[in-house]
């Protein structure tokens, strides 16, 4: 593109399935690279890049077209500072794969999160039993002979005993479900 009046000079390849336009029809309005973006405002920020850069590195994005391309734009500036080379390069299947993995991720990452909230639950509800169980035990302990407290002690460490139990059970059972080693089945 020469530089003082924004003018396409010359083309290779396909633009027209790459951009959706054609050459001819940048050599008439070269704002059509703008247009031809899905997000206009990107395009028109691009552009506003794109007129301020310097050309001493080299000028580089990846945008979405409007026909579904993912495009890396690569601009260098001519040693004599009168044109600027434009390098358009398909990278629909690598930004798709890119996504992909985004996807995969937030998804790991809110799994993680599921079993922390989880985790933290539980330990909670592990604890209130196991407390009971220790506390009851150290009750007993120094009611030795007041059989009446004794009993009650055992009574309340029998109960927790066994909802913490219950309270394991369900977590393993959980872990089973969740490793694929068990099957839920649903009964109406």
């Amino acid at each position: 593109m020469r530089q003082h009046d924004l003018l396409p000079i010359c083309a290779a390849g396909d633009m027209q399935s790459l951009l959706g336009v054609t050459f001819e029809q940048l050599r008439q309005d070269v704002m059509l690279l703008v247009d031809v973006l899905e997000d206009g405002q990107n395009g028109v920020s691009v552009w506003k890049k794109y007129r301020a850069w310097d050309g001493a590195q080299p000028f580089e994005t990846v945008l979405r077209t409007k026909n579904g391309e993912w495009v890396q734009l690569n601009v260098t500036r001519s040693e004599d500072d009168g044109y600027d080379l434009f390098c358009f390069s398909r990278m629909t299947g690598l930004c798709g794969r890119i996504e992909q993995y985004e996807d995969r991720l937030a998804q790991s990452e809110e799994e993680s999160r599921s079993k922390t909230t989880f985790l933290s639950r539980m330990s909670h509800e592990i604890r209130t039993p196991m407390n009971a169980i220790i506390g009851m035990s150290a009750i007993a302990a120094q009611s030795l002979g007041k059989d009446e407290v004794v009993a009650d002690c055992i009574s309340k460490i029998g109960i927790s005993s066994r909802f913490l139990l219950s309270l394991i059970n369900d977590i393993l059972d959980m872990n089973r479900i969740e490793s694929g080693k068990m099957l839920m089945k649903s009964e109406k």
